[in-house]
């Protein structure tokens, strides 16, 4: 998936894209990392410089945003999924709970959790990692054909997505995918909040929210995650 963000401004037209630094998707149990490179430095400077141009009423502010915005383009996001719990084990569990019966028509999203670490925060040039687990239980007139998690990273004024499907076959089971973002050095502090959503044969099923906090450089850790 490529995102892109058009920016207009004194007769130019400039496409910031994450396409050339994630590569979403991939066999589950294999990482999916971008063969193409991405200068963030680069990013950030005509980011800043077209930002501040947008904003000329507060050019200092529209230039911090603008970098911001090209540094998020240059997250790098690698992908990984792996299956935790077969589908004779996830049925099992589940006739135990429920009178020895399936859902008795769609698919069931038993559990679903996402956490973010290192405990939410993360300075500028590192790394942060999004692992969530899912269950999910197929009905008894309808199968689980794919099951796919979308996370959305906002940053300001920009978005930076990536999305993986968690099963390789059909049927009801246990999944962990783990995000791996990594942040060039020109990213802006603040705070960014992280938006998973779970997909059940194309339809949404479940959302969780957290928020990252980007330290600067050298900054402190006084920050904790924050679940919505």
């Amino acid at each position: 998936m490529t995102w892109l963000k058009p920016i207009y401004g004194a007769g130019l037209v400039v496409c910031l894209s994450a396409g050339g630094c994630q590569s979403p998707g991939g066999s589950p149990g294999d990482s999916s990392a971008s063969s193409n490179p991405c200068n963030p430095a680069v990013g950030a400077l005509i980011g800043g410089a077209l930002g501040a141009v947008i904003n000329s009423d507060n050019r200092g502010k529209g230039a911090l945003i603008g970098a911001g915005i090209g540094a998020l383009a240059c997250v790098a996001v690698n992908v990984a999924s792996r299956q935790t719990k077969s589908a004779t084990q996830v049925e099992d569990e589940y006739r135990k709970r429920h009178g020895g019966k399936l859902p008795s028509s769609d698919p069931v999203v038993q559990a679903y959790t996402v956490s973010v670490n290192p405990d939410g925060q993360v300075r500028a040039g590192e790394k942060a990692q999004v692992v969530s687990n899912m269950t999910v239980v197929q009905g008894a007139n309808r199968p689980v054909d794919e099951v796919k998690e979308v996370l959305t990273l906002v940053g300001p004024e920009g978005t930076k997505t990536a999305e993986k499907k968690a099963n390789d076959r059909s049927g009801s089971g246990a999944y962990e995918n783990t995000f791996n973002l990594s942040f060039p050095k020109e990213v802006a502090p603040g705070t960014y909040p992280i938006n998973t959503q779970l997909y059940v044969n194309g339809r949404a099923a479940a959302n969780r929210k957290q928020n990252l906090r980007i330290l600067a450089e050298g900054g402190e850790r006084r920050f904790v995650v924050l679940a919505q």
